[in-house]
C-alpha cells in the first residue's frame, strides 16, 4: 500500500511538472510569436519608408493611425500624412536608410526603436537646393501595435542635424 502511495505521489508530481512546463512553454511560445510578429511589422514599416513604396503602408499601418507628434492636424488623416511625409523625404533625399540601433518590446503592444537614418541630399529641402551631401540623423520611434498593425506612433527626430549637414542651420 505504501509503495502504491509513493508511486501515485511520484506520478502526480511528474504530471504536475509536465503540465507546468507545457503552460509556461506555451506562454513563452506565445510571447515569442508576438515579439516576432511585432519585429516583422517594424522591419516592414522601415522598409516601406526607406523605399517609398507607400501603397504598401496599408499592410502595416492602421487607416485610423494616430501620430501623436504631428503638429498640424488638418484635412488629411495621420495615415495619409505618413504617406505624404515619406514622399516629401524622398523628394529631397535618395538612398534613404533607417538602421535600428536598439529595439525594445515593452508594455503590451509597444515597441521602442532607437535608429540611425542616412541619406543623400539630392533635392530641395527647406528651400535648400540639392548639395549631394550625405546626411546622418538619429531618432526614436515608439509604436503601438494592435491586431497586426501600427495604430499609434510617437517619434523624435533630430531634424536640426540634417539642416546643419546640408548648410541650412547650426548644430
Amino acid at each position: 500500500m505504501k509503495n502504491n502511495f509513493v508511486l501515485f505521489r511520484t506520478g502526480f508530481f511528474i504530471l504536475l511538472i509536465l503540465w507546468t512546463y507545457s503552460v509556461v512553454g506555451q506562454s513563452n511560445h506565445t510571447e515569442h510569436y508576438k515579439t516576432v510578429e511585432k519585429e516583422n511589422i517594424i522591419k516592414e514599416f522601415y522598409r516601406i519608408w526607406d523605399s517609398a513604396e507607400v501603397e504598401a503602408f496599408e499592410k502595416v499601418l492602421s487607416k485610423d493611425l494616430i501620430d501623436h507628434e504631428r503638429e498640424e492636424k488638418g484635412k488629411t488623416s495621420d495615415y495619409q500624412n505618413m504617406i505624404d511625409a515619406t514622399l516629401r523625404v524622398h523628394a529631397g533625399f535618395s538612398e534613404v536608410k533607417h538602421e535600428p540601433l536598439q529595439t525594445h518590446y515593452v508594455e503590451g503592444d509597444k515597441v521602442i526603436v532607437y535608429w540611425n537614418h542616412t541619406a543623400i541630399h539630392t533635392g530641395e529641402v527647406g528651400g535648400i537646393s540639392a548639395t549631394n551631401k550625405p546626411i546622418r540623423m538619429k531618432g526614436v520611434d515608439i509604436f503601438q501595435i494592435k491586431d497586426g498593425k501600427i495604430t499609434e506612433i510617437w517619434h523624435v527626430e533630430a531634424i536640426h542635424q540634417i539642416m546643419a549637414q546640408i548648410g541650412g542651420g547650426r548644430d
